[in-house]
């Protein structure tokens, strides 16, 4: 029988908080998931204990390494492996807040007259800021749904993928093109995950600014900054993120 929830668990080189992922997702009372682990070559064990985690648990833990494209090319890779009616996006750094989340989530799925193309929670930082999600008007301005705390569909990646030319906002371009679809949209008042407070989208300021900007300029036809303003938005991320040595890959 084809599980309810795929969960997506992207990595690289997150070994002492990934053992926190593993068991958030062990600890679900609900019990019809699949596992998708994607590691990208990492150097630190996370792949290995990832390899451990795959042959030990009772659950159906898969473990594959992939190459170093970003954390949405794994995500693309997780999608076409995936057989879950609905995908959830963990990252390494993650991790589902309480044992019960599923097995909630699930009952509000089931609340739902249709089955909704996206199911949005919130989701709490690891410094106990707790981000409340919105699908609305909001989501013209800024990316207001976190992808750790979205249950989307299956169906919704049958004609789309995430963008991965981006490396950072691709999460909001997607809830930006399903918004723009008036796609069918659940809110439930649950918290879904906690999440690390060093993201990329909050190392790299100026990169986040432009794709932010190239986002909005393709989806929303969005004209109103000079040619010039992104082209300097991304010299100037290119040069931040060589000053910071940071890698997007």
């Amino acid at each position: 029988m084809a599980p309810f929830f795929s969960i997506i668990v992207p990595t690289k080189d997150c070994f002492p908080t990934v053992q926190a992922t593993i068991q958030s997702i062990e600890m679900q009372t609900f019990r019809e998931l699949e596992v998708i682990a994607l590691d990208s070559y990492s150097v630190d064990g996370t792949r290995e204990l990832l390899l451990s985690w795959a042959e030990s648990s009772s659950l159906s833990v898969q473990a594959h390494t992939v190459p170093r494209r970003g954390v949405y090319a794994a995500m693309n890779e997780g999608i076409r492996r995936a057989t879950g009616e609905y995908l959830l996006f963990v990252g390494g750094d993650d991790k589902l807040a309480n044992g019960r989340v599923l097995e909630q989530t699930r009952r509000a799925i089931a609340n739902q007259s249709s089955n909704p193309a996206i199911l949005i929670g919130n989701i709490r930082y690891s410094d106990g800021t707790r981000h409340e999600s919105i699908w609305g008007w909001q989501l013209l301005l800024r990316n207001t749904a976190h992808h750790q705390g979205t249950f989307y569909s299956a169906s919704v990646f049958d004609d789309r993928q995430y963008d991965e030319k981006l490396k950072i906002l691709s999460d909001y371009k997607l809830n930006l093109e399903l918004y723009r679809s008036r796609s069918n949209v659940a809110v439930a008042s649950l918290t879904i995950s906690i999440c690390g407070n060093d993201g990329l989208s909050k190392q790299l300021v100026w990169r986040r600014m432009y794709e932010e900007w190239k986002i909005k300029y393709q989806i929303l036809g969005l004209r109103f900054f000079p040619w010039i303003f992104p082209v300097f938005l991304k010299q100037l991320a290119k040069l931040v993120d060589a000053r910071v040595g940071t890698r997007l890959n």
